[in-house]
């Protein structure tokens, strides 16, 4: 029985209908591989319709290899609406991209599934926009089945409820949102592009501070990385003006009836911990840890040495917690280095070249410790060194300021695009005469 009260005020002229009335629904077993005897094929990928609202010719798609059959069943078509069928959460099944390119060896990949329209009774890209609508996101997240992986079958794929026009009407609800949203990811273009701008500036302003730029009394140095300083400074590696160096515990803690908090480089962010979302760790496992030597003191600057390397922060609390070995814990000689002014310097653009020439590894860049601890450092007079620091908090604020506003922009943009698709495939809005 179709369920009605998913779309409650839906005009009188429309209906709601089952997806399998007006488009065929396939889901793909075509992996990743290339198999000799088979055909060469590009294939579309999850993230290629994770990513992308539409599958462009622009994509570099993965090559593999599938069977004939396979071939004639999941090549795309220009017109298909393609969609994301499992995942890790629900949150990410059902993430649909528009097909506008088609190839003879362009086949859909593993974990997605086609919908292509039956054109005498739905418009492609009326389709592709219902598939786009918060109420059609809610039923995938409904339908799911699984446990460590959710997915949805095919049957319940093709029984979805849709909101159904007349015909005459598709055309011009999809015309509408092509040119509305085009708007909107064009502002929403514009604001990344300034966070970009700004965090450039950033760097920039982080960078020409602590190496003071400005100051014309310098000495030469034999450094590569900072060939001249001001006279009255000196210059150091992370070791020499450090009483500590160490990363974290490289076990895997017990999370299980967990109190404790153990942090991560992914809860490390913009100069924050978020330990709302840290694991938690047994009592037993954080005294290990802490024996250890894996807990941070106040005035510890903490660096990411794993997957995103450099994030950094100052630790300003004496909450209990430990932390991973992705994090590297740097105790700075409060006699020779201030910690503000060495997260500063971390954030440097010539410290995180440093950093770059002496990380390994390509799926999962790394930073060692022992390179950690080899990053040359311009060390200004510690009453100095607190002075760049604060006027870098001031300049820094003001930037991140701007950078929050645009980002707030950019949500509240992404929140009325959501809302205007569903408004238009449900019918709450006229497109004939919406501005």
């Amino acid at each position: 029985m179709i369920q009605e009260d998913t779309f409650p005020r839906i005009p009188g002229n429309w209906r709601v209908g089952r997806l399998l009335e007006v488009a065929d629904t396939r889901t793909s077993n075509v992996d990743k591989h290339t198999v000799d005897g088979q055909s060469a094929i590009r294939l579309c990928n999850y993230v290629d319709v994770y990513y992308n609202d539409v599958i462009s010719e622009s994509i570099e798609f993965m090559r593999a290899s599938a069977s004939a059959d396979q071939i004639a069943r999941f090549r795309l078509r220009v017109g298909d609406t393609v969609i994301t069928k499992d995942s890790e959460t629900a949150d990410d099944i059902g993430i649909p991209a528009y097909v506008e390119y088609e190839a003879n060896d362009l086949v859909c990949g593993y974990h997605l599934a086609i919908v292509r329209p039956y054109p005498q009774l739905i418009d492609a890209k009326y389709l592709f926009w219902v598939m786009r609508s918060d109420p059609i996101l809610l039923q995938w997240s409904v339908r799911a089945t699984g446990v460590t992986r959710v997915g949805i079958k095919a049957n319940e794929l093709a029984r979805a409820n849709i909101p159904i026009p007349p015909r005459s009407a598709q055309q011009t609800i999809a015309d509408y949102l092509d040119r509305e949203t085009q708007r909107i990811d064009e502002l929403i273009a514009e604001q990344r592009g300034l966070i970009e701008t700004l965090r450039e500036r950033r760097v920039a302003v982080i960078t020409t501070a602590v190496v003071a730029a400005e100051k014309v009394d310098r000495r030469n140095t034999n450094s590569e990385w900072y060939p001249s300083i001001p006279r009255a400074w000196s210059l150091g590696r992370v070791k020499s003006a450090a009483s500590r160096v160490t990363d974290g515990a490289h076990i895997s803690p017990d999370t299980e009836g967990g109190t404790h908090d153990f942090v991560s480089t992914r809860d490390v962010k913009a100069g924050n911990i978020n330990f709302s979302g840290s694991l938690k760790t047994t009592a037993e496992t954080y005294e290990y840890m802490v024996k250890a030597g894996c807990r941070p003191s106040v005035n510890d600057v903490l660096f990411s040495k794993d997957g995103t390397v450099g994030e950094t922060v100052v630790v300003r609390t004496d909450h209990d917690f430990v932390v991973a070995s992705s994090l590297v814990i740097v105790t700075p000689e409060p006699l020779r280095l201030d910690a503000d002014y060495l997260a500063y310097v971390f954030a440097s653009k010539t410290a995180k070249e440093q950093a770059t020439s002496m990380m390994r590894g390509a799926g999962l860049p790394r930073l060692s410790v022992a390179n950690l601890a080899r990053i040359e450092l311009p060390l200004p007079p510690l009453d100095e060194q607190r002075s760049v620091a604060e006027y870098l908090d001031d300049q820094t604020s003001r930037i991140d300021a701007l950078i929050a506003d645009s980002e707030d922009l950019i949500a509240l943009s992404m929140e009325r695009r959501a809302a205007l698709i569903t408004a238009a495939v449900t019918g709450q809005i006229d497109v004939r005469t919406a501005a």
